[in-house]
């Protein structure tokens, strides 16, 4: 008998900066995830913080901060799997662009941003290691935005043995098509599944698209989010 997955991606507006109201609209939409099951839920590219390079150092967190410590319940509660978006305190150096991994039978443990993009290279450090997670025999590869636009990044998942190719991120109206159109072509070309989760709303010069989406190993798309604040999710197989 094969085995299955629920994976959720997760959208919505991020407050500026404001850690504690983005926890709070985290917490809403993981109640809503563990409502529908979902095993993994992914949210957007520094989803606790928002996108907001310029105060990256000063938002920056430990994995013993207490937002983290709080979606950790919200993991062990539920029996699932959140992965979030942080500045990652690093000492002597930038902040690395993080996204935090609550595992309900795991220290809080995190993937770091390789393909740093543009402005983001003034106010962060390069992450370096690649991250697969192993959740119900399925084997889960993690990216942050710009991440999918390098396409060995891609290749080292799919050589790795991923399952599925998740990836959080910002991406405008502007660029949501061509993006879509790469992490559609990565699964068909992989043979893997595909999980993204957007933002929606105006901050700073972006418009983001929202339509959080996943695509299966056809590059068929299963699921996308539409409203601003909302969760989607769907069955893997394997």
């Amino acid at each position: 008998m094969g085995s299955s997955l629920t994976i959720g991606v997760a959208q919505f507006t991020p407050a500026r900066g404001d850690l504690n109201a983005n926890l709070k609209t985290h917490i809403q939409l993981i109640d809503e995830a563990a409502d529908a099951n979902v095993d993994v839920l992914i949210f957007p590219e520094l989803s606790l913080s928002g996108y907001e390079l310029e105060m990256a150092a000063d938002l920056a967190i430990s994995p013993s901060a207490t937002p983290l410590l709080t979606l950790h319940e919200k993991a062990k509660q539920h029996d699932m799997i959140i992965l979030a978006g942080a500045p990652l305190a690093v000492p002597k150096s930038k902040p690395e662009l993080a996204l935090f991994i609550l595992s309900p039978d795991a220290p809080i443990s995190h993937y770091s941003k390789i393909n740093l993009h543009g402005p983001e290279n003034t106010y962060f450090s390069q992450g370096r290691e690649h991250v697969m997670l192993q959740h119900k025999s399925f084997s889960l590869a993690l990216a942050i935005c710009a991440d999918i636009a390098n396409p060995a990044h891609a290749q080292q998942a799919a050589d790795a043995g991923a399952d599925c190719y998740i990836a959080s991120v910002l991406i405008s109206k502007s660029g949501y098509a061509a993006d879509a159109s790469l992490l559609s072509g990565y699964a068909r070309e992989h043979n893997f599944y595909v999980a993204m989760a957007n933002f929606t709303g105006k901050f700073g010069t972006w418009d983001c698209a929202g339509k959080s989406s996943i695509w299966n190993k056809n590059g068929e798309l299963l699921k996308q989010a539409q409203a601003s604040t909302a969760i989607e999710f769907t069955t893997l197989q394997k």
